[in-house]
């Protein structure tokens, strides 16, 4: 349908949030709370069915302003803003209402994009300082792989998978 409908709104006013959909269900990932940029490891899970938001397994690290992507049945939070920039990397795994810490991001960053090209989850950008940089990340051998940098410095983006590219905007 063409057209907005009203949902239930999250139980707590989050700004800076991250977002995934997976298994049928959309999920709230931390963000950050109030003016004073208060950082939250809430997660919740939008139940459509009973219009509400379920909290489900809290990230291991209260952060916002985090890249988010899925991959393998799994949520990646990756790096953030904890009171300054981060490189915590953690996967939620849907069918365990669980997180599992990974190696980290190799840079402390924040305001930086994510997204899923050919299976694969690319982080580009950010903050802490600006930057240029490029990852994937190698599920299998469990590592982050640098890659060129971008052409210019973004923060504050966003990414998208495009017919097996990576496009970056913003």
């Amino acid at each position: 349908r063409d057209e907005w409908t009203q949902v239930a709104s999250l139980p707590v006013a989050t700004h800076h949030i991250g977002a995934a959909a997976i298994g049928g269900h959309v999920y709230a990932i931390g963000g950050l709370r109030t003016l004073a940029f208060t950082p939250t490891d809430d997660v919740y899970r939008y139940d459509r069915d009973a219009n509400r938001w379920d909290p489900v397994a809290p990230l291991p690290t209260a952060r916002g302003a985090m890249a988010v992507a899925v991959a393998n049945g799994r949520i990646h939070a990756i790096a953030g803003d904890s009171r300054g920039a981060v490189r915590d990397h953690a996967a939620y795994i849907p069918e365990a209402n669980r997180w599992i810490e990974l190696a980290p991001y190799p840079l402390a960053r924040e305001h930086i994009a994510a997204a899923t090209v050919g299976g694969q989850i690319y982080v580009v950008g950010g903050r802490g300082p600006l930057t240029t940089t490029a990852y994937r990340w190698d599920d299998a051998a469990g590592r982050w792989v640098q890659l060129p940098p971008m052409i210019q410095q973004r923060a504050g983006h966003a990414a998208a998978g495009l017919n097996g590219l990576l496009v970056t905007f913003g």
